[in-house]
């Protein structure tokens, strides 16, 4: 017996009206701040110094810290807005897209934001401390103890992101309750459970960077980078649908055509599965994640397959028609615990 192949996407819901309105507005104000902030300490810093910098600006530096390479004040300008409001969109979009469920899946998603806005506004406003007071940018160092003092400002910043989003209450999903359930099977029967989880914007993201390491290696500029996003493009694809497989040998994903890389939980190792709705935030984002919890293969928010191993630690996929595939994990982890 087969389950239904099934893919697509499963996106969950929830209501936004009223108060979950404001929730979310509040949710959306703290994911963009570090961003905004960002951009305007960077901005009013160049504008406050502009008399004092020269033009161009050095805005590359090599491993020795030298200036290598410089741009414009308005190429500089124009690069800061794009960099900071794209990636306040960004998490915008993620927080919106991903719906962290409760303080957990908020917390880490802010924490992230924070961190990254952190670290890029430091950098930049050393860009501008390091070519405050000459008259050639060519003349500017940038020592690499700033990169250091960049990942310590991230890691402040991330504290305060997490403390913060403890003072905003995240906006709650609804959803079927974790099910324990069986599925009924006569005796010496046996089932396979098989679906697809797939994840539409991982594929296009994949295929670009195709295109790009392709577009590359055509021009012959930079071969090394070509190949880099070619192979890195074609094992994003690869991954962006995999195959979620319940059968006599436990849960097993697995991405096509090649079936490698693969994750599989043996029956042997499960406790209980369960069929559960979860949000991407939760486990701080998309991909393959590794959590204190346990591990997952997250590619939206919504219905998931959650395992739970006999030492405590959890696995999880999500993927639709989670709860037969639970039911058929449940059955076949009994069989074999009962020998028959």
């Amino acid at each position: 017996m087969h389950g239904s192949r099934s893919g697509g996407k499963d996106g969950g819901t929830g209501g936004r009206t009223g108060g979950g309105r404001v929730a979310w507005l509040r949710v959306t104000a703290l994911t963009v701040a570090p961003f905004l902030l960002a951009l305007v300490l960077v901005l009013s810093l160049r504008a406050a110094w502009r008399n004092s910098l020269p033009s161009p600006l050095a805005t590359h530096f090599s491993g020795g810290g030298s200036a290598d390479d410089s741009v414009g004040h308005a190429a500089f300008v124009a690069v800061c807005v794009g960099l900071f409001v794209g990636l306040a969109a960004l998490f915008a979009f993620g927080a919106a897209k991903g719906r962290p469920r409760g303080t957990g899946g908020l917390g880490a998603w802010t924490a992230i934001g924070y961190a990254t806005g952190g670290f890029l506004g430091y950098l930049m406003t050393a860009v501008l401390v390091a070519n405050r007071g000459l008259v050639d940018g060519a003349q500017a160092q940038f020592p690499l103890w700033h990169l250091g003092a960049a990942a310590g400002v991230a890691a402040v910043a991330a504290v305060a992101g997490l403390l913060l989003s403890r003072l905003i209450p995240a906006p709650g999903t609804t959803g079927p309750e974790p099910s324990v359930a069986r599925m009924r099977l006569r005796p010496g029967e046996t089932a396979v459970w098989t679906a697809r989880a797939n994840s539409s914007w991982m594929f296009a993201t994949g295929l670009l960077l195709v295109l790009a390491g392709l577009g590359m290696l055509t021009v012959g500029a930079a071969r090394s980078g070509g190949v880099g996003a070619l192979l890195g493009g074609l094992l994003v694809a690869a991954v962006s649908s995999p195959s979620v497989t319940v059968d006599r040998r436990g849960l097993t994903v697995a991405a096509r055509p090649l079936s490698w890389p693969r994750v599989r939980v043996a029956l042997d190792q499960i406790e209980r599965a369960d069929a559960r709705r979860i949000s991407a935030m939760a486990y701080g984002g998309w991909g393959y994640r590794v959590t204190a919890r346990g591990s997952g293969i997250i590619l939206r928010s919504g219905e998931a397959v959650v395992v739970r191993r006999k030492s405590g630690r959890e696995f999880v996929v999500t993927v639709r028609d989670a709860g037969a595939a639970a039911a058929l994990l449940n059955t076949l982890r009994d069989r074999r615990d009962e020998g028959s």
